[in-house]
């Protein structure tokens, strides 16, 4: 799915942003799907939260995300159309444990 490449010259933030954007265009992150909670998404690509929560902000700003009522973020059940680039990545235990909570 998507992995933090600390080499890559994009931000962290901008490298999660990316990986979201990717899990809904393959349609591994299906419309209205629950996304992982900022600290369990941090703690699993082992970076800060505040980064995740940046590009978790830059999301719903952009209409990807949606804050639903209740505790969970969503994925927004009408994702832009913007278009974006998807580059393959390798998966990781990280990403296992993405899909796994969004399966849920």
């Amino acid at each position: 799915m998507f992995a933090i490449n600390p080499a890559d010259p994009a931000p962290i933030w901008r490298q999660i942003e990316e990986g979201v954007r990717r899990l809904i265009a393959l349609g591994a992150l299906q419309p209205g799907a629950s996304v992982p909670s900022v600290r369990d998404l941090a703690r699993g690509l082992r970076v800060n939260p505040n980064t995740v929560a940046r590009a978790y902000q830059r999301l719903t700003e952009g209409g990807v995300l949606a804050v639903k009522r209740g505790p969970r973020l969503r994925s927004s059940a009408q994702p832009p159309t913007t278009p974006m680039t998807v580059r393959p990545t390798t998966s990781s235990p990280a990403i296992h444990r993405v899909r796994r909570t969004v399966r849920r």
